[in-house]
């Protein structure tokens, strides 16, 4: 009989796949913002979802609280202990494997740590794509993404990650193994339990493998990078594009001015591919189309004064030029200070004006602010971020966090959209949410909680 429940944690997993040194923690410990971080008991790495039941069954009888784990590129404290020294880390990483692909069935099964970008490139080689993409899809993994309900750049099209789970495998809170993994488009005998894990943060269970949704390959996609200065072209372009090209608009990501310059100024090697600036752009993707067919569109969006400018790249070099810029735009944030980040989102035929009443009511509040508004304008989810002023330090910013992003979320209710669009609630948000979701839906969830949580040892302080 081992003599601690550390011993006992240690011996369910392989030898040495696992760390207590917190000085070889700090990949696991630290948010990507640096906004949180802890201290855990130990971290492990189990390579089965056996031994990730053995793990959760040491813990519950011990009652030590879990921390479910991924790639750790979440942005609101998701994946982070608390600082008591006395939770334990559950690391995906080693669960890697991608199980089977089913051409026929357009499905593929995946381990939970396998990383985002590893499936695109598999399911490449037969012609057939995973439509969710991040800027973090080199380091992410699946799991996570199911866990936070990834969005990223193809919502428009394909939907959250939710639309691309066909069946799960999770181990629950007692370590027992649900093994919902299935293939079936259709099933509809009784509640659709895997949706209860999808979006949960690891809260209710983990997640250790999944069916996914795959589709085949839209074939040559051209790429555009559109300026104009009237956000409120915004919702005409994005409705011209959909009516013409219906499913065939593949992203429709929107940038501000201030965005641009700060990754130019911030990040290497970037090419701006037009000459003057412009308050606003897009960079879309249409499938199926030609390039003389997608410049005689836009040439008509310059005829009628909706755009400025437009570049159609002419091969992959350029393409892989413009969405360097979009996916930089968090990472060339980091250089500028402090900054209140708001991961938020509207009916789509609302973005242009949401942003306008912004802007006007945090520039009212902070005048030498610098917001940093981008984001996936196709399906209304818009990154508004407020940056520290230049003459400003960081502690006397801080003061402002608090009203600026109460402005921020009581607009966001007067819009009738959603304070946590893609990134999820985690420790970050937490407050946020219990305040503006209805006593009802913060009682069913913590009913769900409890029936299925009920020692609260999954990943607690997270979500409610």
């Amino acid at each position: 009989m081992l003599d601690s429940p550390l011993e006992t944690l240690k011996s369910a997993v392989n030898e040495n796949a696992w760390i207590t040194d917190i000085s070889e923690m700090q990949a696991y410990i630290t948010e990507w913002r640096n906004t949180f971080d802890g201290i855990p008991l130990i971290v492990l790495f189990p390579e089965s979802a056996n031994q990730v039941s053995e793990i959760v069954k040491i813990c519950a009888s011990n009652k030590i609280a879990i921390i479910p784990q991924g790639g750790n590129t979440g942005l609101c404290g998701g994946a982070i202990p608390d600082k008591s020294g006395s939770q334990v880390i559950i690391s995906l990483k080693k669960l890697n494997k991608i199980k089977s692909i089913s051409r026929n069935n357009f499905s593929i099964e995946v381990e939970a740590g396998c990383i985002l970008e590893d499936i695109h490139k598999k399911v490449s080689n037969y012609s057939l794509v995973f439509p969710i993409d991040v800027s973090s899809s080199g380091s992410c993994q699946i799991g996570g993404n199911i866990s936070t309900n990834a969005g990223g750049t193809n919502v428009l099209k394909y939907g959250t990650t939710r639309s691309q789970v066909l069946g799960l495998e999770v181990v629950l809170p007692n370590g027992d193994i649900w093994n919902g993994m299935t293939n079936l488009i259709k099933d509809n005998s009784g509640y659709d339990l895997k949706q209860l894990f999808i979006g949960a943060e690891g809260t209710l269970g983990i997640i250790t493998s999944a069916t996914l949704k795959l589709y085949p390959c839209p074939g040559n996609i051209v790429t555009a990078f559109l300026g104009f200065d009237e956000i409120s072209s915004v919702q005409y372009l994005l409705f011209e594009m959909r009516k013409k090209y219906g499913n065939n608009l593949e992203t429709f990501e929107l940038i501000s001015e201030r965005a641009i310059n700060l990754v130019k100024k911030n990040i290497s090697n970037i090419n701006h591919p037009f000459d003057t600036d412009y308050s606003w752009y897009i960079l879309l993707e249409v499938s199926k189309l030609t390039f003389i067919e997608c410049n005689d569109q836009l040439m008509s969006f310059v005829k009628s004064n909706h755009i400025s400018n437009a570049v159609i790249t002419k091969n992959l070099t350029e393409k892989n030029a413009l969405w360097k810029i979009r996916d930089s735009i968090s990472a060339a944030q980091k250089y500028e200070g402090g900054s209140f980040k708001h991961d938020i989102s509207v009916p789509p035929s609302k973005v242009s004006a949401l942003i306008i009443e912004l802007e006007e009511k945090i520039l009212r509040i902070l005048p030498t602010s610098r917001i940093v508004a981008f984001g996936h304008v196709g399906d209304g989810n818009i990154h508004f971020n407020v940056s520290q002023p230049k003459n400003m330090t960081l502690s006397n910013f801080e003061k402002f966090r608090k009203i600026i992003s109460k402005t921020v979320y009581d607009c966001i209710m007067d819009f009738n959209g959603s304070i946590c669009a893609e990134h999820g609630v985690g420790m970050l948000k937490k407050a946020d949410l219990l305040h503006y979701k209805s006593n009802i839906e913060i009682n069913l969830m913590r009913s769900i909680k409890q029936t299925i949580d009920p020692m609260n040892i999954m990943n607690p302080g997270k979500i409610i």
